[in-house]
């Protein structure tokens, strides 16, 4: 319990530059058609970088410590705006317009994946997104010392780009903030609209081990994973922003795999136990349990694939409901959930020779809705859904001495 403490106060760290100010903003944003409220939207102070979130009701509050300021408010599928802060007016409300999301210049069918970063001659290492954009970490000409960061739009056009040294990957963290991780530093990327920046950068060497522990944050409420007994037992903590208290939410354990731990103790204490006998078992008994917690909406989901159910909390983190689920027990399933967070969809992998089947899961009942088979195209990686569309890598193999990795998209 006391580890999300400091946890916490590292991720908040490297995400909000504290400052002295000389007074606090506020406002509301709102859809500028429907006059909605719209929560989760991004509010950040371009000349410090400080950047919050609205809450549930589309409140927002920005401490503001000189005067002209630039403030810019975004939002998955709105439009950015940009405003300047030019004297200390204490509330302004910000309505956003809806943006069009397609991948302009691209057509994809629901049969072919389609390179949307073709004829660059790029090996993509590892990509996210960034609010309306793709964020790309690749090698120009497969050359370890060409590393790029890169900003491309969703139809592949190529925005801006950052040079990086031994970078290793793009790390999301629970408050969906972008990190660039290397091999003994890490940063927060910051992109403006015109540049991409890192900031905040920290030496620490298990720099992604203190962001991973936070799984999900909804307004104030923020939830934390530990595992215990050779990660066969789960534990959710709830660390509340606001009252600043944390408390025990959920612990989830597989019983069978507990009890193979009890007869590894008695055979441990017996002759004949090696090394390679507890290396052995790591590897084909004590795999991580995995029962992901995911955010839709203003709920919290639990799939708790050890008691075959998916379980529905509030925000706060009260129980709501719980649905069995039997999907996960066919063969050829894959550890894998992948939510769409435009439109809230939630979907589960296959795997079969090497070829990959994207499936829904409806929530509320359980059961598997529309299968999507991505044919020829064998041991697909690192699959993103965002918006109906699924996003993987794959290596084309034309020669031996020109294979690239890209980013593909494939419309569900």
């Amino acid at each position: 319990m006391k580890g999300i403490c400091l946890i916490f106060t590292f991720l908040f760290a490297i995400n909000i530059n504290a400052q002295n100010t000389d007074f606090i903003l506020s406002g509301k944003i709102t859809d500028s058609k429907t006059g909605q409220a719209i929560s989760n939207a991004n509010i950040y102070l371009k000349n410090s970088k400080f950047g919050v979130k609205s809450n549930q009701n589309g409140f927002y509050k920005i401490s503001i410590k000189q005067i002209p300021s630039c403030l810019t408010f975004s939002h998955i599928g709105y439009a950015e705006k940009q405003i300047t802060i030019e004297n200390s007016n204490n509330i302004i409300n910000i309505s956003l317009e809806t943006q069009s999301s397609e991948l302009n210049g691209i057509t994809i069918t629901p049969k072919k994946p389609e390179n949307i970063i073709k004829g660059k001659p790029l090996y993509v290492k590892d990509y996210s997104f960034y609010n309306d954009n793709i964020l790309l970490l690749a090698y120009k000409y497969r050359s370890l010392n060409k590393a790029e960061l890169i900003v491309l739009k969703l139809n592949g056009d190529t925005v801006t780009s950052l040079d990086v040294n031994s970078p290793e990957k793009i790390y999301k963290d629970c408050m969906g903030y972008n990190h660039l991780i290397e091999k003994e530093n890490g940063f927060q990327i910051y992109y403006d609209s015109t540049k991409i920046q890192l900031l905040y950068p920290s030496e620490s060497k298990d720099y992604e081990a203190k962001l991973s522990p936070c799984v999900q944050a909804i307004y104030d409420q923020y939830y934390f994973r530990h595992f215990n007994a050779n990660n066969q037992i789960l534990q959710y903590f709830k660390y509340n922003f606001k009252t600043k208290k944390q408390s025990e939410f959920r612990t989830i354990s597989d019983k069978k795999a507990l009890r193979r731990l009890k007869d590894k103790s008695r055979l441990m204490s017996m002759d004949g136990y090696t090394e390679s006998d507890e290396r052995f078992e790591q590897l084909c008994f004590y795999s991580p349990l995995y029962s992901p917690l995911i955010r839709i909406n203003d709920s919290a989901f639990i799939f708790n694939f050890v008691d075959s159910k998916i379980e529905k909390y509030t925000s706060e983190g009260v129980f709501v409901k719980e649905v069995g689920i039997e999907f996960h027990q066919k063969k050829k399933w894959r550890k894998e959930i992948f939510l769409d967070e435009i439109t809230n969809k939630v979907y589960t992998l296959y795997r079969e020779d090497g070829i990959s089947t994207i499936q829904e899961i409806n929530t509320e009942t359980g059961m598997l809705g529309t299968a999507f088979t991505i044919s020829k195209f064998v041991f697909i990686d690192q699959i993103k859904i965002r918006n109906g569309v699924a996003y993987f890598l794959y290596t084309e193999k034309k020669t031996a001495e020109n294979e690239y990795k890209q980013l593909f998209a494939y419309k569900l």
